[in-house]
């Protein structure tokens, strides 16, 4: 089966790595890719593209938002059948993400949460200088994202 793993990664964590690990067939899409320095989007692309490698092999693609629902989803393929033939069932958490995609008729399969957090709260504590954030996610990154994150204002 061959899914398409489609998120911000703002932090990458290990609740992503968990999903990741689950695929063999695994194409990796970020989201809002021309984003950065912000409170939602703190990180950039090539940081986020870093972040993945450190954890995955699969392909990995840019998908910058193109602020038009009625024409994502079709955005979102076009890019990602550059990297494979077939796309079977789209991944994510994010509830836009997956209307969208079944109301085009892609199959969605959806993700169980692991972690007792998400990414937004994982910034808030980075922020904070709080150092729970780290046991969510991967030691590999922490010292990359770690200044950005809390530099980013809120």
């Amino acid at each position: 089966m061959s899914v398409v793993f489609v998120g911000r990664f703002q932090p990458l964590h290990n609740g992503h790595v968990s999903v990741i690990q689950q695929y063999t067939d695994l194409v990796i899409a970020i989201g809002s890719s021309q984003y950065s320095r912000s409170a939602d989007n703190p990180l950039n692309f090539a940081e986020r593209l870093w972040c993945l490698q450190q954890v995955t092999t699969a392909p990995i693609v840019a998908v910058p938002d193109i602020h038009d629902d009625a024409h994502w989803v079709e955005h979102l393929l076009n890019i990602v059948y550059t990297v494979t033939p077939t796309v079977d069932g789209v991944i994510s958490g994010n509830a836009h993400v997956q209307r969208l995609c079944q109301a085009a008729g892609v199959t969605v399969i959806p993700i169980v949460p692991t972690l007792p957090i998400d990414a937004t709260a994982l910034r808030q504590l980075i922020r904070q200088h709080n150092p729970i954030w780290k046991q969510y996610v991967p030691t590999v990154i922490h010292q990359s994202i770690e200044p950005i994150i809390a530099q980013t204002p809120a």
